[in-house]
């Protein structure tokens, strides 16, 4: 039985060579991140999801999740950017193209100062993400709405990285094409219970971004360094019957050392799932 671990492979200049890497590592599933790249924002884009489904297949590789392209989050969600929210949408087809489960998406917060109103956030949320779900429902797959953290040094706890606004905005999504995607890094940083935030989701939770940190900041570090307890937080992901991939969101430095990192998170991943 094939390990269900992943990594997130960006699209930038590099990822035909780290799709490569990623396959001689020992990897079989991986996810495309989309973050920052602007593939959505022209014409064309269509192409260049068919160059990355070839590049996958020649390796042996099969994409199981996405990531969104997204706002900076300190841009409060009143602020619409119509080539951002385009780009959003074509994301959802992008993901039917690779044969992806799920796309995971940031929430938007409405900003007040140094504060988020809670419930004009969960309002915007519930009209986009209502829209990217019915798009991402016709190939088959999900939206994953991510838990955001509260970055140190930054008083606004972003909208969805309290557990309950989390569960609130999946819920009333109330859609077959949601669930929830669990950042164990973006939890971390809140220093609370994890493990009771895992249990409350629930099987809510279809897919999750695997990363440490030492709470000094959003550090996207492999799971072998830094403070979360792997032990408990999955356990907790065991105790809730969790079925889906642990995929690794990691920083990597493609002109550094890269194979012998990338093999070296594909080790730390392949621990991990034998706690699930």
């Amino acid at each position: 039985m094939e390990k269900k671990i992943a990594i997130q492979i960006q699209h930038d200049a590099h990822w035909r060579e780290m799709l490569q890497i990623t396959a001689e590592s020992g990897f079989k599933f991986v996810s495309m991140g989309f973050g920052s790249s602007k593939v959505f924002h022209k014409d064309g884009w269509e192409k260049e999801m068919d160059e990355i489904g070839n590049e996958l297949a020649k390796n042996g590789l099969r994409c199981v999740m996405t990531h969104t392209p997204y706002y900076d989050l300190l841009i409060s969600a009143e602020k619409i950017d119509d080539v951002m929210e385009r780009a959003l949408l074509r994301c959802m087809t992008a993901t039917g193209m690779l044969g992806g489960e799920i796309s995971a998406v940031h929430p938007r917060s409405f900003l007040d100062g140094q504060a988020v109103d809670g419930k004009k956030s969960l309002a915007y949320n519930l009209k986009s993400f209502s829209v990217l779900a019915e798009e991402i429902g016709k190939y088959g797959a999900k939206l994953g709405v991510e838990n955001l953290p509260q970055f140190p040094g930054l008083p606004i706890p972003f909208y969805s990285c309290k557990t309950e606004d989390h569960i609130e905005l999946i819920d009333k999504l109330d859609s077959e094409n949601t669930c929830a995607v669990w950042d164990f890094g973006h939890s971390h940083l809140l220093g609370g219970d994890d493990v009771a935030a895992i249990r409350a989701l629930g099987k809510r939770i279809e897919g999750t971004h695997v990363h440490n940190n030492y709470w000094h900041d959003d550090s996207h570090f492999v799971p072998s360094m830094g403070t979360i307890d792997w032990n408990a937080t999955l356990g907790a992901m065991k105790e809730n019957g969790y079925k889906g991939y642990l995929t690794l969101e990691v920083n990597y430095d493609y002109s550094f050392a890269i194979r012998s990192f990338i093999k070296h998170c594909y080790d730390c991943v392949a621990e991990l799932e034998k706690k699930l």
